[in-house]
């Protein structure tokens, strides 16, 4: 029986929001339960933004509510192309709750991620196969291109993942991303990655209810931050693809590559910047400290949902403001414009580290360590 004649799209994609936010908000609490019983649970330390132990396993019901009801209502929808996402999240799914339980070195995650990647680029064939004039090349060779693509994809995974530092931030973030490159996917005929994305948001919706409780907090952990990254990569990538033969689109932008990198603004630039300082202070690029975007709304008093709704904001400002621009350029000068906005958004951080009176604005940064260190002592 074909589906989608007696049941429209909009209502199956309904159908399955639906049951994956019920899954997410009845899942939780049960993996909130089996995690304080279980010892599952984030210490907090200097580095953390949180005081009490908190469970980080909310990766296993955004996963759980982002696979049982895409299976269940979008079977119809449930392309080769899925099959391979749909397994490239898997592995992710897996190597992540590994990590959030026994904690696992970094090059196995990295191995993870790469895995999952090349499941999709070689067996979905998600690549980014034209360099749209930039440096005025079009189309790339194969190998080239699925190696520019791995790298892209790492990244992508790695930047949403380094910003799971605060409250609703990954989860906030994820839905402003999903939202947007979901609406695309409906709008051009792509259900199959509609409907993932609009599971995907509901899980998030139901992740975040918890996320922001104070009775039954938890984190997605990197479980969560990890398949998020995944799946927007996913999205993403695919947007830039579909783009090479514009044509066959009903609504296209005139610089793609330049539009995906401007989606992503906030997490991408967080990351070049924040590796960028690590390097210039000739330490590893992975090396833990509180020098996140996140970490200076905090440290200048923001309380975690106020900071993470103004980074968001700032994220849909880039992409409001500036589509006009992108779009009225060639791919290559739109990428020099968009560099611009990295230098700016450097500098407008750099701006909020400087010291007002001989301070510096690190109030609530110590503020933290100070209950950090009350509460070892009380114990």
């Amino acid at each position: 029986m074909d589906l989608e004649i007696y049941f429209p799209f909009e209502l199956q994609a309904a159908v399955a929001f639906l049951a994956a936010l019920v899954l997410a908000v009845v899942s939780i609490p049960v993996i909130i339960k089996v995690s304080l019983a279980k010892g599952l649970f984030d210490e907090p330390n200097g580095r953390s933004s949180h005081l009490r132990v908190t469970p980080t396993l909310g990766g296993v019901a955004i996963f759980i509510s982002l696979v049982l009801p895409y299976l269940l209502f979008g079977g119809h929808f449930f392309t080769p192309m899925m099959q391979y996402i749909f397994a490239g999240i898997v592995i992710i799914f897996f190597i992540g709750i590994k990590d959030d339980i026994l904690v696992i070195a970094p090059m196995k995650k990295l191995a993870a991620q790469i895995l999952a990647s090349l499941i999709v680029i070689l067996l979905a064939d998600i690549r980014i196969g034209s360099m749209f004039g930039i440096f005025g090349i079009a189309s790339i060779p194969y190998a080239v291109s699925v190696v520019l693509s791995l790298f892209v994809y790492v990244v992508m995974i790695n930047a949403i993942n380094l910003i799971d530092g605060i409250d609703g931030l990954a989860g906030g973030m994820g839905i402003v991303l999903t939202s947007f490159l979901g609406a695309w996917f409906y709008w051009n005929g792509q259900y199959s990655l509609a409907l993932l994305a609009i599971v995907l948001i509901a899980a998030l919706i139901g992740f975040l209810r918890f996320n922001f409780s104070k009775g039954q907090k938890i984190f997605m952990g990197d479980t969560g931050s990890l398949l998020l990254g995944f799946i927007l990569a996913v999205l993403n990538i695919q947007f830039i693809h579909l783009h090479e033969q514009p044509e066959a689109l009903r609504y296209a932008f005139h610089s793609a590559p330049s539009m995906a990198v401007l989606l992503f603004s906030i997490p991408l630039f967080d990351t070049l910047r924040v590796f960028s300082v690590r390097l210039s202070q000739k330490k590893s690029p992975f090396f833990p400290d509180r020098n996140h975007i996140h970490h200076i709304f905090l440290d200048k008093g923001l309380v975690h949902w106020k900071a993470t709704v103004l980074i968001c904001a700032f994220n849909i400002s880039y992409v409001l403001l500036f589509t006009y621009v992108v779009e009225a350029l060639s791919v290559p000068m739109s990428l020099v414009f968009i560099g611009g906005l990295f230098l700016f958004y450097v500098f407008a951080l750099k701006m909020l580290k400087m010291p007002i009176k001989g301070r510096m604005f690190v109030n609530r940064s110590e503020a933290v360590l100070d209950r950090h260190a009350q509460m070892k002592k009380r114990a």
